[in-house]
């Protein structure tokens, strides 16, 4: 599936930063997901942010939810959200063809340490047809 900022991820891959494909939110609907990180991450803070592109001025179009981390066999899992009135809110469905898609980039300032880009990709919005 295209986008509007393929070059972004291409640099993305060629750093071994992504791109990775969020599962699909769905306008107007709450949404989550997990990340899990090998290690423990304990006292870590991820950030993480949805745009309608790239370097896009303003504010983000979302800032998720991040709850966690949650440590456990080794694992380090943060939980991440949006409430409905979130996802409602992006932008309008611009070619009508139900789906568009949002750059999202994860970023993860361990405890005690420096904020880095964990990875970066892609946030498909689903439209909606049942109220």
């Amino acid at each position: 599936m295209a986008t509007i900022f393929d070059d972004w991820l291409r640099a993305l891959a060629a750093t071994q930063k992504g791109p990775v494909t969020f599962p699909a939110a769905s306008r107007g609907r709450p949404y989550f997901t997990t990340i899990s990180l090998p290690g423990d991450f304990t006292g870590a803070v991820m950030t993480v942010q949805a745009r309608l592109r790239p370097d896009a001025a303003g504010d983000p179009i979302a800032s998720f939810t991040v709850a966690g981390p949650e440590v456990a066999a080794g694992l380090s899992t943060f939980a991440l959200s949006m409430t409905a009135g979130v996802t409602a809110g992006f932008p309008p469905d611009s070619d009508l063809d139900g789906v568009e898609q949002f750059a999202v980039d994860v970023l993860l300032t361990p405890a005690g340490g420096m904020t880095e880009l964990l990875f970066g990709g892609v946030l498909p919005l689903l439209g909606r047809v049942t109220a």
